[in-house]
């Protein structure tokens, strides 16, 4: 309430400034600010960004993660939704993990485990709500982060890029050791190939190395390439991202106000992006059409490919640019027009002047002109333009902090020129003061640290936040994205923006100008909005799970089971619930929260208590598409090998030493064969044996074959087919029962299995010689009975829905005694610390308490959250420990 009522008194303070007084005569004005209230109360709107522990991570370490969930206009915290949604996504955007987040007292907090035969490569972390998906994937949060492979500590891939005249067309690999940094030789090395989806074998060359000829991205889509190779009898998986092609970049021109007034000097802002989305500096000039004897103007872009220039433009001009690689490319800019309007918005110190600019010659601005102005679809000015003024100046401090879309109408409201403007106003930021009670620490020493939030007029603030202490030495925070630049920057625009926290760096606000004039408004639906056609909301407010479905019955089942009732039981919490399907033979169950992996029995009867020829359908839950990617960026090493052989060895003192680790040992006699009879045993490549112990290990986090499936390295698992990644469908065996029943296979609780055998494709499996060429996943039951407890009749359904994550709590050690201090060999934590849910007292203070790890380095404390009243919480400081 207190943020909605600054908003009110800013729409007042905007009129005062510009001098003008609001008159009977503003009918026009009194329906704007109608609509625009209209317009909220009936598309209300979900802002969500996601803070995680650290940027890099190794096979089977934790992802801690908290979500932040606000209203879109106030950035005040909203549990409207009572989940949200996060996933990891691999470079062949293929889900790796998905949770779903149920709110605590108001935080949503949780974790990703990541598979062991997880492959290297950058990922992508996504969240949303099921209301976000009403107005597009464009408005999910996405964060990218790195993962090394269990054997990225032992092995490291070198990649390098070659080609005639800087196209790159050809990628060289060459393979070593890390522990004595000497080269081997793989026998084969598998490429899947971006083009046609095939994968290729390839055979080293004598050196050692192996060469691939690659596809150009503009004519795959693709930028990244899955490479996987055998040594000492373990796999490698790994992503390698393709470089940018020298050639292709394009240069767009963006006059401000979105047009050129023909013979008025104006500001023309540009980007340069390459085909994958990302930027690249180029130079260039700007020709006349008609006199191309002498530039008009030069210009250069800064590293992420934008910049600006001036410009006096009377007829049709063009630019010659040329990249970093000197490819040099010709451009149409927009042509000048004589009779359009544009505005100008200038910062100047801590006032804003807004000008409307028209072409040459032009003596007086035609009557009825409008200026509106709006932050996050609420009103901020609504006024009509003085013909007679050139100007109106607007206080920086009125503005609050984020974008501010500048509209300039006619008469009619529609639409002459807009411009997008930038402010940070400090009322909307939280002071934060982080204190230590020392200044440098001891290895394993109690850290005591505490946290202060005021106001900018010294009054405490409560809010809630979270806190991630990282080992330097290891991996440096995050300095692409963070709360200010997801909440304020990229939730609010189109299209990717490359490293957004950069901009709001202590000396790039200047550059940010520049990102405003490149990139397009698109939440609010502006232009409908001053006519009053007002646009509903397109999400589903997610307030509880429910369960749907349909019933059919009859001779040959045509018919719709009107009246059928449908039993719903769950054993642990006992529930007993019971729907009757509509007229449609349609069911639902709403009001049912129980824990991820809690397995629903749903049974259908008849009126008379018969379930004969009825069959029951259970709706599938369904999620998102991915369409928009992150950039694949960066080539070589991942991770920092320091990092990985500590995280290696971590998890070997807590976890156990990992099967794919296990020494190779030579054996007389018969191959290792496994429980079920028709097993090709792992005398062959490309066949493992998961046994009895490994599927123990992961019954925490993958109950059900569903989610065991998405571990194994080589699969895309959708919760429609299963595939290896290029190469078509497997086989499922069960018992030596050939099944392709999905619902089936990714229902069995992997409680009732004691093996599996994963055969790769072109491997013989007995008395199935279509495996021959598909591969195959052999289940062996531990009562060889087909899992028939998990077998279900027409009218009876087993599921396994997504339910919400149970939380659990970050370990780290405490070294109060000696006793203590003497039980942990070594202390290797990469996160020191990692709070999701600190919450301030009445003063605005809390307390941290935790204890440091064995390096001798400095620890990175990034502190992140939302008071009660929407003030961003973001602050980053360091602790330092010595021997």
């Amino acid at each position: 309430m207190k943020r909605l009522i600054r908003y009110i008194l800013l729409m007042g303070c905007f009129y005062a400034c510009t001098g003008n007084a609001v008159t009977a005569q503003e009918a026009h004005g009194d329906s704007i600010e109608q609509y625009f209230m209209e317009q909220r109360y009936a598309f209300p709107q979900e802002k969500i960004y996601l803070h995680n522990d650290k940027p890099c991570y190794i096979a089977g370490e934790e992802i801690w993660f908290r979500v932040y969930l606000t209203d879109f206009a106030s950035h005040i915290p909203d549990t409207a939704s009572r989940y949200v949604y996060v996933e990891l996504i691999n470079p062949l955007d293929s889900v790796v993990a998905r949770v779903k987040i149920r709110h605590e007292n108001g935080v949503y907090r949780g974790h990703l485990s990541l598979p062991e035969e997880i492959a290297e490569g950058n990922y992508t972390l996504r969240c949303y709500t099921r209301f976000m998906e009403g107005i597009g994937e464009e408005y999910f949060f996405r964060r990218r982060i790195t993962v090394g492979g269990v054997l990225s500590s032992l092995y490291h891939t070198a990649a390098s890029f070659s080609g005639a005249d800087g196209r790159t067309p050809e990628i060289s690999l060459s393979f070593e050791r890390i522990s004595d940094g000497k080269p081997f030789t793989p026998e084969e090395v598998r490429i899947g190939n971006p083009s046609s989806g095939k994968v290729e074998k390839l055979k080293p060359e004598k050196d050692g190395t192996v060469r691939y000829r690659i596809a150009r991205k503009s004519e795959t889509g693709n930028s990244v390439l899955r490479m996987e190779y055998e040594t000492d009898n373990k796999t490698h998986v790994q992503f390698i991202p393709l470089p940018v092609f020298a050639e292709d970049y394009d240069v767009a021109f963006f006059p401000e106000g979105g047009c050129l007034p023909e013979g008025c000097r104006a500001r023309v802002a540009f980007k340069a992006l390459h085909t994958d989305g990302t930027g690249g500096k180029v130079t260039g000039e700007v020709f006349s059409a008609a006199h191309p004897e002498t530039p008009l103007v030069t210009f250069e872009s800064n590293e992420l490919g934008m910049g600006a220039f001036f410009m006096e433009a009377r007829d049709s001009c063009y630019a010659v640019c040329r990249n970093e690689a000197g490819e040099e490319k010709r451009f149409a800019l927009p042509a000048p027009d004589k009779n359009r309007l544009s505005l100008r918005c200038v910062w100047s110190g801590e006032l804003l002047t807004v000008a409307v600019v028209g072409p040459a010659g032009m003596t007086s601005l035609p009557e009825g002109l409008r200026l509106i102005a709006h932050c996050r679809g609420t009103l901020l000015y609504n006024r009509e333009w003085d013909a007679g003024s050139i100007f109106a100046q607007f206080r920086k401090d009125l503005f609050p902090s984020g974008i501010t879309h500048f509209l300039l109408t006619d008469r009619d409201l529609n639409p002459v020129s807009e411009r997008l403007v930038f402010n940070m106003n400090g009322a909307d930021l939280a002071d934060v003061l982080f204190t230590t009670d020392k200044p440098v620490y001891r290895s394993r020493e109690r850290i005591r640290a505490s946290i202060s939030l005021a106001d900018g007029r010294g009054y405490p603030l409560t809010g809630s936040f979270s806190v991630s202490v990282t080992d330097d030495g290891d991996t440096g925070p995050d300095s692409t994205v963070n709360i200010l630049s997801a909440m304020l920057l990229t939730s609010e625009l189109k299209g990717y923006i490359e490293s957004p926290a950069w901009y709001l760096k202590e000396g790039n606000l200047s550059q940010l100008d520049n990102l405003m004039l490149t990139q397009g408004w698109s939440r609010y639906p502006v232009t409908e909005v001053l006519k009053g056609h007002i646009e509903p909301a397109r999400g589903t407010l997610e307030a509880g799970s429910e369960i749907t479905g349909h019933i059919i019955n009859g001779l040959f089942l045509q018919n719709r089971g009107k009246g059928y009732s449908v039993m719903l039981t769950v054993n642990d919490p006992p529930i007993l619930k019971t729907a009757v399907a509509d007229e449609d033979g349609r069911f639902r169950f709403t009001g049912i929260e129980l824990c991820d992996s809690s397995v629903f029995r749903l049974m259908a009867v008849s009126p008379k208590g018969s379930g004969f020829r009825c069959d029951l359908t259970v709706d599938r839950d369904t999620f998102p598409d991915i369409r928009c990617r992150l950039p694949q960026t960066g080539i070589g090493k991942p991770v920092r090998e320091i990092y990985m052989q500590k995280a290696e060895r971590k998890h070997t003192r807590e976890d156990g030493i990992r099967t794919i680790f296990l020494p190779d040992v030579t054996v007389t006699g018969r191959r290792r064969k496994g429980k079920s009879p028709i097993s090709v045993g792992t005398g062959l490549g490309g066949v493992r044996i998961i046994t009895l112990n490994e599927i123990k290990r992961k019954e925490n986090s993958a109950t059900t074959m569903y989610a065991y499936l998405q571990s194994v390295g080589g699969l895309n698992v959708t919760p429609e087919y299963t595939e290896w990644l290029g190469e078509g469908a497997p086989l499922f065996i069960v018992d030596e029962v050939e099944t392709d029943d999905f619902l089936f296979i990714y229902n069995i609780r992997m409680n009732l299995i004691e093996e599996m055998e994963i055969v790769r494709p072109r491997n013989h499996v007995k008395g199935h010689s279509t495996a021959f060429e598909r591969g195959a996943i052999l289940i062996t039951s531990k009562a060889r009975d087909g899992a028939y407890p998990q077998r279900d009749g027409y009218n009876k359904k087993v599921v396994i829905p997504l339910g919400y994550q149970q939380a659990k709590e970050f370990y780290a050690p405490r070294y109060e005694t000696e006793e203590q201090r003497m039980a942990v060999a070594e202390d290797l934590r990469t996160t020191v610390y990692w709070n999701p849910s600190v919450q301030t007292d009445h003063e605005g203070k809390a307390a941290l308490d935790f204890y440091a790890a064995d390096a001798a380095t400095t620890y990175s404390v990034i502190i992140e959250g939302i008071t009660d009243n929407g003030e961003f919480i973001r602050e980053e400081d360091k602790i330092r420990i010595h021997e």
